[in-house]
């Protein structure tokens, strides 16, 4: 396949992947259709994309595995995501959005601390998010997360 066969395969992947993760419940099968779309997206990405794919593509699949309640995989992957992030000196949206996938990650794993410290440092970025719709996509996925913990926001 040429390179624009691999993006487009990653494109589509990803974007079936987000169908199942927006649904309300999901059966067995929806739930391994969600995985295996993320991370068939996470490998067409690395045949043929950057950083910033790499990131986000980690970021997906870190956000799956915190939706069927697998804390170690969405760490592992959240990891991932900011260090790609980093690595490629991305725009704040992209390592606030890494926060947030480890936020996400350590709430799974009952870690409500380290959870509201993930966050913290996501907002801390979303500050720095001059798009205002990408800043509204951060802060709406910040809220969400936030109003699940003890407590609330």
């Amino acid at each position: 396949m040429d390179d624009s066969h691999w993006r487009a395969a990653a494109i589509s992947l990803f974007n079936e992947a987000w169908s199942y993760i927006d649904l309300e419940t999901r059966s067995p099968d929806e739930e391994r259709m969600m995985v295996a779309t993320a991370l068939g997206s996470l490998a067409c990405w690395r045949k043929v994309g950057d950083e910033k794919n790499f990131s986000v593509s980690d970021w997906q699949v870190s956000r799956v595995y915190a939706v069927i309640g697998d804390a170690d995989l969405a760490r592992i992957y959240g990891e991932s995501a900011l260090g790609f992030a980093k690595a490629g000196a991305l725009e704040p949206f992209y390592v606030g959005f890494a926060y947030e996938s480890l936020a996400r990650a350590a709430f799974v794993a009952g870690d409500v601390s380290l959870a509201r410290r993930h966050i913290a440092s996501a907002t801390a970025r979303a500050g720095n998010v001059a798009d205002i719709r990408d800043r509204q996509l951060l802060d709406t996925a910040l809220a969400d997360l936030e109003s699940r913990l003890p407590g609330g926001p």
